[in-house]
């Protein structure tokens, strides 16, 4: 079993995650791969994590919060010994993850993300860069907005 989605494959121990029980994300952890699963989280569930966890990719409080959150609104539990969620990204939590994202991106293929260039019709293009885990969707930013950028004339949404 591999991971499929963008934000997620590629990661040794998001795909570990996926098929060995010992590679679990728990609370404490550190890592790019916790900043993956947070991404996914921010994507998918519009959560709230604190920046002080996204800056240093701390499984923390907020990013316990959020992942718990995410499991109870889908169900994802094992009734063979839970009765409830559990704050623990194991194989079911990251395959929904994947497959959520996966669905997302093939939806999104075609349009404009982080990175692409945008052209305002009056010279060069604007490359527009930024860790995807900064922006929530349907935020919509206009001139001045976004650090020392000016958008003359012009408004950029983010979706």
């Amino acid at each position: 079993m591999t991971l499929h989605c963008d934000v997620l494959k590629g990661d040794r121990a998001l795909e570990n995650c996926l098929v060995l029980d010992s590679a679990h994300i728990l609370t404490g952890a550190v890592g790019d791969h916790v900043n993956r699963i947070q991404t996914a989280l921010l994507v998918l569930d519009n959560a709230t994590i604190a920046r002080a966890e996204l800056t240093t990719k701390l499984y923390g409080q907020s990013t316990t919060a959020a992942v718990l959150a995410y499991k109870t609104k889908r169900r994802i539990i094992n009734f063979s010994y839970q009765k409830q969620a559990d704050p623990i990204v194991g194989r079911m939590t990251i395959d929904k993850l994947d497959q959520e994202m996966f669905t997302r991106e093939q939806r999104n293929l075609g349009r404009p993300s982080c990175g692409d260039e945008i052209r305002g019709g009056g010279g060069a293009a604007l490359q527009f860069r930024a860790p995807l885990n900064v922006f929530r969707l349907g935020v919509t930013a206009t001139q001045g907005q976004i650090g020392q950028n000016q958008f003359p004339r012009k408004s950029l949404s983010i979706h």
